[in-house]
C-alpha cells in the first residue's frame, strides 16, 4: 500500500546509483535521466554535475559511504517521500523539466549542431588527420548485378571522409554487363 501511495503521489522513486567510475568522473548516467523523465523522484549520488543542473530537485546520497550507510540514506529518503508527497511531486516535476530542457535528445542535438557550426566558423574543427587512421577493410559482395552498381559502390567508398579504406571485393557470381 505504501508503494502504491508513493507511486500515485510522485510517479515513483528512481534509484540512480551509479558505478563509482561515473561518480568520480562526474558523468550523469541514463538512470537519473530515465527516472526524472518518467516523473519519478530520483535518489542520486552527490556529484557536481547533478547538483549544477538539478539542485534540490533530486535527493542525494553519498555513494562513497559504506554499503550500510548508503542503505540508511536511501531508507531515510524513502521515508521523506512517504511523509512529503506534495513536495516530492513538485521536485519530481521540476527534475523532469530540467531533463526535458537540458538532456532530451532534441535539445542535445540542437546544442551539438550549434557547437559544430560555431567550431567550423571559427576554424577550430576540421577533418584533418591528427593521428594515423587504422585501415578499415570493407567487404563488397559482387556478382549477379551490373558492373555499374559495383562502380557506384567503389565511388562511394572513395568519396568518404575516412580515407584509409581498403575494398575487398568478393565475386560470388559473374558480373553482368
Amino acid at each position: 500500500k505504501q508503494t502504491a501511495k508513493i507511486s500515485q503521489s510522485a510517479g515513483g522513486i528512481g534509484l540512480a546509483i551509479q558505478n563509482n567510475f561515473y561518480v568520480e568522473s562526474n558523468i550523469i548516467t541514463a538512470r537519473l535521466l530515465e527516472a526524472s523523465a518518467a516523473g519519478s523522484i530520483a535518489i542520486a549520488p552527490e556529484m557536481p554535475l547533478i547538483r549544477k543542473h538539478y539542485g534540490d530537485k533530486v535527493l542525494y546520497v553519498n555513494q562513497s559511504d559504506s554499503t550500510q550507510e548508503l542503505y540508511r540514506q536511501i531508507v531515510r529518503h524513502v521515508e521523506w517521500v512517504r511523509n512529503h508527497p506534495l513536495e516530492t511531486k513538485e521536485k519530481a516535476q521540476q527534475a523532469k523539466s530540467v531533463t526535458e530542457q537540458i538532456f532530451s535528445a532534441s535539445s542535445t542535438l540542437k546544442s551539438m549542431i550549434r557547437y559544430h557550426y560555431e567550431s567550423v566558423k571559427e576554424g577550430g574543427w576540421s577533418l584533418k588527420e591528427t593521428e594515423p587512421q587504422p585501415e578499415v577493410g570493407i567487404i563488397i559482395r559482387a556478382g549477379g548485378r551490373s558492373l555499374r552498381i559495383l562502380e557506384r559502390c567503389l565511388d562511394s567508398l572513395k568519396n568518404q571522409v575516412y580515407k584509409n579504406v581498403r575494398p575487398i571485393i568478393v565475386l560470388y557470381k559473374p558480373l553482368e554487363g
